[in-house]
Protein backbone atom coordinates (compact mmCIF):
# COMPACT_ATOMS: atom_id res chain seq x y z
CA UNK A 1 0.00 0.00 0.00
CA UNK A 2 2.75 2.53 1.16
CA UNK A 3 3.97 1.64 -3.26
CA UNK A 4 0.73 2.51 -4.20
CA UNK A 5 0.54 6.15 -2.15
CA UNK A 6 4.10 6.85 -3.03
CA UNK A 7 3.39 6.09 -6.57
CA UNK A 8 0.37 8.82 -6.46
CA UNK A 9 1.69 11.09 -4.14
CA UNK A 10 5.23 11.58 -5.76
CA UNK A 11 3.52 12.86 -9.23
CA UNK A 12 1.41 15.16 -7.26
CA UNK A 13 3.99 16.60 -5.42
CA UNK A 14 6.14 17.47 -8.40
CA UNK A 15 3.53 18.73 -10.26
CA UNK A 16 2.82 21.54 -7.11
CA UNK A 17 6.46 22.12 -7.22
CA UNK A 18 6.09 22.80 -10.68
CA UNK A 19 3.44 25.00 -10.39
CA UNK A 20 4.78 27.03 -7.98
CA UNK A 21 8.21 27.60 -9.19
CA UNK A 22 8.43 31.31 -10.68
CA UNK A 23 7.51 31.76 -14.40
CA UNK A 24 10.51 32.51 -16.37
CA UNK A 25 11.48 35.87 -16.56
CA UNK A 26 10.86 38.23 -20.17
CA UNK A 27 13.35 38.95 -22.24
CA UNK A 28 15.25 42.17 -20.66
CA UNK A 29 14.81 45.42 -22.65
CA UNK A 30 18.14 46.20 -24.96
CA UNK A 31 18.98 48.00 -27.58
CA UNK A 32 21.95 47.64 -30.57
CA UNK A 33 22.74 50.19 -33.33
CA UNK A 34 25.44 49.87 -35.52
CA UNK A 35 25.81 52.61 -38.21
CA UNK A 36 26.13 56.06 -39.56
CA UNK A 37 24.09 59.08 -40.24
CA UNK A 38 24.54 62.59 -42.07
CA UNK A 39 23.84 65.88 -40.56
CA UNK A 40 20.55 67.75 -41.84
CA UNK A 41 20.94 71.25 -42.47
CA UNK A 42 19.20 71.56 -38.12
CA UNK A 43 23.12 71.13 -37.40
CA UNK A 44 24.07 74.40 -38.87
CA UNK A 45 28.01 74.70 -39.61
CA UNK A 46 27.62 70.91 -39.18
CA UNK A 47 25.15 69.92 -42.05
CA UNK A 48 26.56 67.24 -44.20
CA UNK A 49 29.07 65.67 -41.72
CA UNK A 50 29.04 61.99 -41.62
CA UNK A 51 28.84 60.24 -37.64
CA UNK A 52 29.35 56.72 -37.12
CA UNK A 53 27.75 55.79 -34.18
CA UNK A 54 27.62 52.44 -31.80
CA UNK A 55 25.46 51.72 -28.98
CA UNK A 56 24.69 48.52 -27.24
CA UNK A 57 22.68 48.52 -23.90
CA UNK A 58 20.78 46.19 -21.71
CA UNK A 59 18.38 46.97 -18.58
CA UNK A 60 18.66 44.74 -16.09
CA UNK A 61 15.72 43.36 -13.65
CA UNK A 62 16.41 46.10 -11.02
CA UNK A 63 15.85 48.65 -13.50
CA UNK A 64 19.99 49.35 -13.92
CA UNK A 65 21.51 50.06 -17.50
CA UNK A 66 24.19 48.33 -18.68
CA UNK A 67 26.29 49.44 -22.18
CA UNK A 68 28.65 51.30 -23.90
CA UNK A 69 28.39 53.65 -26.67
CA UNK A 70 31.29 55.54 -29.39
CA UNK A 71 30.90 57.70 -31.88
CA UNK A 72 33.26 59.09 -34.38
CA UNK A 73 32.12 62.33 -36.27
CA UNK A 74 34.22 63.04 -39.44
CA UNK A 75 34.51 66.46 -41.33
CA UNK A 76 36.26 67.76 -44.09
CA UNK A 77 39.24 67.71 -43.93
CA UNK A 78 39.51 64.51 -41.72
CA UNK A 79 38.20 63.30 -37.78
CA UNK A 80 36.44 66.31 -36.21
CA UNK A 81 35.53 64.03 -32.62
CA UNK A 82 35.93 61.14 -31.18
CA UNK A 83 34.12 59.67 -28.04
CA UNK A 84 33.18 56.82 -26.22
CA UNK A 85 31.54 56.01 -23.13
CA UNK A 86 29.25 53.69 -20.75
CA UNK A 87 25.56 53.74 -20.55
CA UNK A 88 23.85 55.19 -17.01
CA UNK A 89 20.65 55.14 -18.93
CA UNK A 90 17.78 53.19 -20.74
CA UNK A 91 14.45 53.52 -21.47
CA UNK A 92 12.67 51.67 -23.93
CA UNK A 93 9.12 51.76 -25.34
CA UNK A 94 7.67 49.85 -28.41
CA UNK A 95 10.15 50.31 -31.12
CA UNK A 96 11.91 53.19 -29.43
CA UNK A 97 14.95 53.79 -26.80
CA UNK A 98 16.84 56.17 -25.26
CA UNK A 99 20.35 55.51 -24.09
CA UNK A 100 22.36 58.37 -21.97
CA UNK A 101 25.62 58.26 -20.64
CA UNK A 102 28.82 59.26 -19.65
CA UNK A 103 31.91 59.71 -22.07
CA UNK A 104 35.00 58.01 -20.48
CA UNK A 105 37.32 59.03 -23.34
CA UNK A 106 37.26 61.90 -26.03
CA UNK A 107 38.38 64.51 -27.94
CA UNK A 108 37.19 67.18 -29.97
CA UNK A 109 39.94 68.11 -33.42
CA UNK A 110 39.34 71.82 -32.16
CA UNK A 111 40.94 70.81 -28.46
CA UNK A 112 39.35 69.68 -25.87
CA UNK A 113 38.93 66.82 -23.67
CA UNK A 114 35.67 65.79 -23.37
CA UNK A 115 36.00 63.18 -21.23
CA UNK A 116 33.03 63.57 -18.18
CA UNK A 117 30.43 64.99 -20.30
CA UNK A 118 27.30 63.78 -21.25
CA UNK A 119 25.72 61.98 -24.65
CA UNK A 120 22.36 60.94 -25.35
CA UNK A 121 20.84 58.86 -28.23
CA UNK A 122 17.06 58.04 -29.15
CA UNK A 123 17.13 54.89 -30.99
CA UNK A 124 13.97 54.21 -33.21
CA UNK A 125 14.16 50.87 -34.83
CA UNK A 126 11.22 51.25 -37.64
CA UNK A 127 10.08 48.87 -40.51
CA UNK A 128 10.64 52.30 -42.75
CA UNK A 129 13.59 52.56 -41.77
CA UNK A 130 15.46 53.88 -38.50
CA UNK A 131 15.57 56.70 -36.89
CA UNK A 132 18.10 58.75 -34.36
CA UNK A 133 18.35 61.66 -32.23
CA UNK A 134 21.69 62.47 -30.82
CA UNK A 135 22.91 65.31 -28.59
CA UNK A 136 26.17 66.24 -26.73
CA UNK A 137 26.45 68.43 -23.17
CA UNK A 138 29.93 69.70 -25.02
CA UNK A 139 27.19 71.14 -27.58
CA UNK A 140 26.30 73.57 -25.01
CA UNK A 141 23.01 72.10 -23.84
CA UNK A 142 21.58 69.92 -21.08
CA UNK A 143 21.17 66.63 -21.12
CA UNK A 144 18.54 65.16 -18.67
CA UNK A 145 18.68 61.08 -18.18
CA UNK A 146 16.78 59.49 -21.01
CA UNK A 147 14.66 61.95 -21.61
CA UNK A 148 14.03 61.77 -25.79
CA UNK A 149 14.65 63.52 -28.31
CA UNK A 150 13.49 64.43 -31.72
CA UNK A 151 14.67 61.46 -34.22
CA UNK A 152 15.56 63.73 -37.32
CA UNK A 153 18.33 61.62 -38.38
CA UNK A 154 18.12 58.83 -41.31
CA UNK A 155 20.26 55.88 -40.24
CA UNK A 156 22.36 54.57 -43.03
CA UNK A 157 24.59 51.44 -43.52
CA UNK A 158 23.96 49.72 -40.19
CA UNK A 159 20.67 48.87 -37.91
CA UNK A 160 18.99 49.51 -35.34
CA UNK A 161 17.37 46.64 -32.83
CA UNK A 162 15.54 47.63 -30.08
CA UNK A 163 13.47 44.44 -27.48
CA UNK A 164 11.53 45.90 -25.22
Amino acid sequence: MNSRVFRIAAPLAIAMLMAAAPAKASPQSSVTAGGAVELPAEFGEFAGDHVQVHVTARQGPDGSAQGRFSIVHQRPPGLWARASGIVTCLAVSGDRAVVTGVITHGNLREGGDVSGDIATFTLSDRPEGDTAGLAFSFWGIPIDPCEPLPTILTWSQGNITVHE
